[in-house]
């Protein structure tokens, strides 16, 4: 992947060329699996007792502990590692996406002191991974809101379908619809 070069075409004029030293081409086929070996490693440098998942570009840390003192310490750690991690490798890590979490079933709001890059990190009390929505208590009430709101949508696209005079019948839609097609 050398001698690579991009320019940009806006209204049929063209940029000047530029040659790409870094990164892998947008869109391009084998991108997202030589991003994931590039960053396979981040995971083995990770502290212990602290857990990481990468999907595509998203990647999560977790600790469970007994008390937050030592889930904090070791999620710091791990932050520390990270950072590191980024440093060697020239990857930065979007700060405005960059939040914490704690779970806990206690009904006092807890609160961690990490850190990254040097900036303490925000609390989110309903942070969404994946598209799942969790919620600090994991009672799963915004996941199952956001589900719901979804379903009332739905069905409210469905009601003005059906009360028009084109297109399927009503019984075919919920058949369909059931069905998840």
């Amino acid at each position: 992947m050398t001698n690579r070069k991009a320019r940009v075409q806006i209204s049929g004029k063209y940029s000047k060329e530029v040659t790409l030293s870094e990164g892998v081409p947008q869109g391009g086929v084998l991108s997202p699996t030589l991003f994931l070996v590039y960053i396979n490693d981040i995971i083995k440098s990770l502290p212990r007792h602290v857990k990481g998942a990468i999907y595509a570009d998203d990647l999560v840390l977790w600790c469970t502990e007994e008390s937050l003192p030592t889930a904090n310490y070791r999620l710091q750690e791990a932050l520390h590692s990270l950072q590191a991690w980024t440093e060697q490798w020239i990857v930065s890590i979007n700060a405005t996406k960059t939040t914490y979490t704690v779970f806990s079933m206690s009904t006092k709001n807890q609160e961690a002191t990490l850190h990254l890059n040097g900036k303490r990190l925000p609390a989110q009390d309903n942070p969404t991974y994946l598209g799942v929505t969790f919620d600090k208590r994991l009672v799963w009430k915004a996941q199952t809101e956001k589900i719901e709101k979804q379903g009332k949508a739905r069905l409210g696209l469905m009601k003005n379908i059906t009360a028009t005079s084109w297109g399927a019948d009503g019984n075919i839609l919920k058949k369909n619809f059931m069905l998840g097609e």
